[in-house]
């Protein structure tokens, strides 16, 4: 029988998610669930990022740094490709909520250059499996991350104008917004849904054509009788 040492799993765990929280953060994980054992919420010389909310059988932990869901940031670098993007990230002086780092140029980059204070937001207006709207104002240009991660097949919309997805930090989805206010629409249409639908639209069409066909063969039999 496999035995578990659930002392040492905790220890390990709770290890894992001190080192790591800065990317469980910004992928939006808000709750850990852990061993009745574990002591995650306590920090020596500081307040801790975590709170307690839940200790029965189990103790369910609120992530205190955990970033939104969305939000825009203003400052932005380049990596050559996603690991340099990540490793760039990856440094403890990386602010996510107000940096990025992304692999392919922004038009007119320079003019997001961050000066003074921003009063950009966003929020989900809308959250599906193949579907995610945001509203987000900008003061300034900016880039709007969505902490979902960047995957080959989403499409983006700003203001029904087809946009470029930056994949942000290695990792996450973004677009570049200009000043103001917008809807922005993520959807998720695949070239294997693209090549899908083709198919069953000629299917239905050969489908219809040979129908036609043999109502008109019989009508003419008919007639002819």
């Amino acid at each position: 029988m496999l035995s578990i040492d659930v002392n040492k799993f905790t220890q390990e765990a709770e290890k894992d998610i001190r080192a790591q929280l800065r990317f469980y953060s910004v992928l939006g994980v808000k709750y850990f669930v852990m061993p009745s054992s574990s002591h995650l919420q306590i920090k020596e010389g500081g307040a801790s990022n975590f709170r307690l909310v839940y200790d029965q059988e189990v103790k369910i932990y609120e992530n205190l740094k955990v970033l939104p869901r969305t939000f825009v940031v203003h400052e932005t670098e380049r990596a050559n490709n996603y690991e340099e993007a990540q490793t760039l990230a990856g440094h403890q002086n990386f602010d996510f909520r107000k940096q990025a780092v992304l692999e392919d140029m922004i038009p007119n980059a320079a003019s997001m250059a961050h000066e003074g204070p921003s009063d950009s937001h966003s929020k989900i207006v809308h959250y599906g499996a193949r579907k995610v709207e945001l509203k987000v104002e900008t003061s300034q240009p900016g880039l709007a991350i969505l902490t979902d991660v960047y995957y080959p097949g989403w499409q983006a919309e700003v203001n029904g104008e087809p946009a470029k997805i930056y994949r942000v930090n290695g990792l996450l989805r973004g677009v570049w917004l200009p000043e103001g206010e917008h809807q922005v629409i993520f959807s998720y249409w695949p070239p294997s849904f693209q090549i899908g639908f083709a198919l069953a639209a000629i299917s239905s069409l050969i489908c219809l054509l040979l129908v036609m066909v043999s109502v008109f063969g019989r009508k003419r039999v008919v007639s002819q009788v």
